[in-house]
């Protein structure tokens, strides 16, 4: 998923004033995205164990941009929305 400028403004916007309330937002998106993983019993295979541990990789990196270099955390957003998309779609498509 892309976000839109203003998407990446407000997200900035936010992390700027208070980095916790999008953190916490940002935290459940991924234990989504691995409760929908598991659902799909897409851990079985190795794209998901792949995509598994890329989710986890990317939640790090996050949290150690967070809150001191936070301008550089929109592309590990927008790849965990990716992940969050495809395996919503899985789950309900």
């Amino acid at each position: 998923m892309i976000l839109t400028e203003e998407k990446k403004q407000q997200i900035l916007a936010s992390l700027k004033q208070d980095y916790v309330p999008f953190s916490d937002v940002f935290h459940e998106i991924c234990a989504d995205t691995l409760a929908d993983m598991i659902m799909t019993g897409s851990l079985d295979t190795e794209e998901g164990q792949n995509d598994h541990h890329q989710l986890s990789h990317l939640k790090h990196a996050y949290f150690n941009l967070v809150p001191e270099r936070y301008v550089e955390v929109l592309p590990t957003v927008e790849q965990v929305l990716q992940l969050q998309d495809k395996y919503q779609k899985r789950r309900f498509g």
